[in-house]
């Protein structure tokens, strides 16, 4: 049985380190509390350390090997990243918003839209899509009242409230003056009364 040091050092100095110092993967944080309280890292086997039989093989029971894989895609930003479009598309369509897309890449989401914009647009207009066809599918299919209602107001223009449309407005009222209307005479307003 041997240890594995390489992960027993890296584990020590991610526990000792400061997040800074963590961040750079750096050893500094280990030496520095190593130097103050020798006794507590002498012993690395106490200290959540693996043994190992040979770092080289892979263990047998939900082991992870590692391999490799060609992407196809389009090379973006300045670490010269590999982005498949379609992948874009795909979580464009299922409405990530592009600062998640762009974090899932490891690119900056300027460098997504500048790249990615038509396959953005594509992904986005899929999702509406899909969301009307669901809308009109339980409206129509599944009889949901809810759903009838809320297509109505919004596709049809009908309104709860009828006293605002324009069917109960009066009529326009010209006034001409080159219109001669005579004024009855009293013999004739007698007469109705």
């Amino acid at each position: 049985m041997k240890f594995d040091y390489s992960s027993a050092t890296h584990l020590l100095a991610e526990r000792t380190a400061s997040p800074r110092e963590r961040g750079r993967a750096s050893y500094r944080g280990y030496e520095a509390n190593h130097a103050k309280n020798p006794t507590k890292f002498s012993e690395p086997h106490k200290y959540n350390m693996k043994q190992v039989d040979d770092p080289s093989t892979p263990k047998k029971h939900g082991a992870h090997k590692l391999g490799t894989t060609q992407i196809e895609g389009y090379v973006v930003g300045r670490d010269k990243t590999v982005v498949p479009p379609e992948e874009v598309q795909k979580l464009a369509s299922i409405g990530c918003k592009d600062l998640e897309i762009a974090n899932w890449f490891g690119i900056n989401d300027n460098t997504l839209r500048f790249n990615f914009s038509v396959e953005l647009l594509k992904g986005r207009e899929e999702l509406k899509l899909s969301l009307r066809r669901a809308m009109f599918n339980n409206a129509i299919h599944l009889n949901n009242t809810v759903m009838q209602i809320f297509l109505a107001k919004n596709f049809l223009g009908m309104s709860d409230n009828p006293a605002l449309s324009e069917d109960n407005k009066p009529l326009p009222w010209i006034e001409r003056d080159d219109v001669d209307i005579e004024q009855p005479t009293e013999e004739e307003m007698k007469d109705e009364l």
